[in-house]
């Protein structure tokens, strides 16, 4: 780790044996609130409040939580080289994804990441505790079955780790705290997550980003695991309908994300680092609003169509899931295989449905638009 690039560190170099490392110091750091960031904080607010304000004025299906949470998990393990799409995690559910090809994609680390959004955003959202347990339980839900990764899932570190730089730690870009500073640095993020002193909530979320990441507390998955408390925590503090897809953002701009964390570890760049932040979660609500609007607007179109309740049902299925078979229509709307059956041919000749190539049974089907506007 080069030394000459902290020049204003927010903490401390420690000599060990033959390398450098970094022990960030006590947070909240003292903040400077400018005319730029009490700007950024005031925009981004009321992107946020404009997303609220969308979800309480349109009737949405019920699944679009699940939407939402299956993108962020997708783009959030996209930044640490997973290549699994939305389209994947959609054959997966419906069992068109051999087992070869779920390995190459990293398909088990995707669906984990999927699985602890979902099934904890319910409790953020209403102020569940996000303590050192919770988050130890993250860390080991997402390397669940996962081969190679389960050995010291679910525990802080027993080793030194570092960043970039390859095999040799002397070549790093950054080298996280040392063992003996983990649980402390932890224990302090704990009680700032837990109970913070007043200030903004926004600022609060992009501290504890910050800490989580720089203190890097586990063996892997320090960036998986980093982007699941900032997306719980917003979810909690911007009172929101459904997560948040903010690494969609951050992967537009990683280079920039890194650059940014690294700043505030070598020379206190806390402002920036807020900016940046704050215009990803602008990004993302914007994004947002645009995107449940434009899949209303197509919904609405699609029931016109349709014309009948069951095929109104069908597009709240798909607004769900935009890729379904047969006997999954069958089972979901309780209707016969024949009526399934002519219900997908109907869609198919209006141009709602499409059939997808697969060497597997059953057939697939998957609905063109509304891939589209999810980003799938």
């Amino acid at each position: 780790m080069d030394r000459g690039i902290f020049g204003n560190p927010f903490g401390v170099l420690v000599e060990e044996s033959g390398h450098h490392a970094f022990v960030p110091g006590p947070i909240p750091p003292n903040i400077e609130y400018d005319d730029r960031l009490v700007g950024e904080l005031g925009r981004t607010e009321s992107s946020l409040g404009e997303l609220r304000a969308t979800a309480e004025s349109l009737s949405m299906p019920p699944g679009l939580p699940g939407m939402f949470g299956s993108l962020e998990a997708i783009m959030s393990s996209s930044i640490e080289g997973t290549t699994a799409t939305f389209q994947d995690t959609l054959r997966w559910d419906l069992g068109q994804v051999s087992p070869e090809d779920a390995r190459r994609l990293r398909m088990r680390e995707v669906l984990n990441c999927r699985s602890i959004l979902l099934e904890r955003w319910p409790d953020a959202k209403s102020g569940g505790l996000l303590d050192n347990d919770t988050i130890k339980e993250v860390h080991r839900s997402l390397w669940l079955d996962v081969e190679g990764n389960e050995a010291h899932s679910g525990e802080f570190r027993l080793h030194q780790n570092w960043i970039g730089g390859g095999r040799e730690i002397s070549d790093a870009k950054y080298v996280p705290p040392p063992l003996r500073y983990v649980s402390t640095l932890m224990d302090d993020l704990e009680a700032f997550i837990v109970d913070p002193p007043v200030m903004p909530g926004l600022l609060q979320c992009a501290i504890a980003h910050y800490q989580f990441e720089a203190i890097h507390p586990f063996h892997d998955g320090n960036g998986r695991v980093g982007r699941i408390i900032l997306c719980l925590m917003l979810s909690a503090q911007a009172r929101l309908a459904w997560p948040l897809d903010i690494s969609t953002y951050i992967k537009r701009r990683q280079l920039q994300y890194y650059n940014r964390l690294l700043k505030v570890s070598t020379c206190s760049e806390w402002n920036r680092w807020f900016e940046f932040i704050l215009g990803v979660i602008r990004d993302a609500a914007d994004g947002s609003v645009q995107r449940v609007r434009r899949l209303r607007e197509e919904s609405e179109r699609c029931k016109k169509m349709a014309n009948t309740g069951n095929g109104a049902a069908l597009v709240d299925m798909l607004m769900e899931r935009p890729m379904v078979t047969v006997p999954q229509i069958r089972s979901r709307l309780g209707m016969s295989y024949p009526g399934a059956r002519n219900l997908v041919e109907g869609f198919v000749e209006m141009g709602i449905l499409a059939e997808a190539p697969t060497k597997r049974r059953p057939r697939l089907f998957f609905a063109p638009r509304i891939l589209d506007l999810v980003g799938g």
